[in-house]
């Protein structure tokens, strides 16, 4: 298969790994298990093949910890990118009667987006790029068609964005030992990379609102610095 694909010119192949516990696979009734995967890597890359792996989070029979050690074993086979998406339960299918049966729950989406927060911060940390995550929208593919269940949000990949974005907040005030006492009726300023206002303010102004909540600012500005990069901020009273 490879040597036809590189006879018409083929660079990129995305293979659908989807989870590399052999468990969740066959519950999955994928077809293949974690080694099939790894070889099929490993051949890919030996050939010089662009290489992406797709996988999915909420599998029936899944946990965080399943998720996230999939996470791992698919940063070990080194791919150039990796989609990740959340297990969206359609109508009239087996994984739909599972849940109406009982048989299979489907994880909220302040859940999963927590989660996929997560695993982007891993890829990220590992150099390998998260193209997108959470599934794209379309006619039968929306809160209106054919969805019954699952953490479906058509700006999916914002949340997660915005879910980081909080995650580096509230990281730099833990750094500079601020504690919500001291921020009590102040204004706070929030110095961030040019073309991430909408990260950082959050769908519908929840990072904001949060903030505000949890530490009692009384306003918090977001302003665009070109001197930051990537996840930098800087914070000023």
């Amino acid at each position: 298969v490879i040597k036809r694909l590189l006879k018409y010119n083929v660079s990129i192949v995305e293979l659908g790994a989807q989870s590399m516990d052999d468990n969740l696979l066959r519950l999955s009734q994928r077809g293949h298990s974690s080694k099939d995967t790894e070889k099929a890597s490993l051949m890919l890359k030996n050939a010089g093949i662009t290489l992406g792996l797709q996988t999915m989070t909420g599998l029936p029979g899944a946990d965080r910890p399943s998720d996230i050690e999939t996470s791992k074993k698919i940063a070990a086979l080194q791919p150039d990118f990796v989609r990740i998406y959340p297990t969206i339960v359609i109508n009239q299918t087996t994984l739909c009667h599972w849940l109406e049966q009982g048989k299979y729950q489907s994880p909220s989406l302040e859940y999963t987006v927590d989660l996929c927060a997560e695993l982007y911060c891993f890829y990220k940390s590992k150099n390998i790029e998260v193209v997108r995550m959470g599934l794209q929208s379309s006619d039968n593919i929306s809160a209106d068609g054919e969805i019954k269940a699952g953490p479906y949000h058509p700006a999916f990949g914002q949340l997660v964005y915005s879910r980081i974005a909080l995650m580096n907040v509230e990281k730099m005030l833990q750094f500079y030992g601020f504690d919500a006492d001291k921020f009590e009726g102040k204004n706070i300023h929030i110095y961030i990379p040019v073309g991430k206002v909408s990260d950082y303010i959050g769908q519908k102004k929840s990072n904001k609102e949060f903030l505000k909540s949890k530490y009692g600012f009384h306003d918090i500005k977001l302003i665009e610095d070109n001197s930051l990069n990537g996840d930098d901020i800087h914070i000023k009273l």
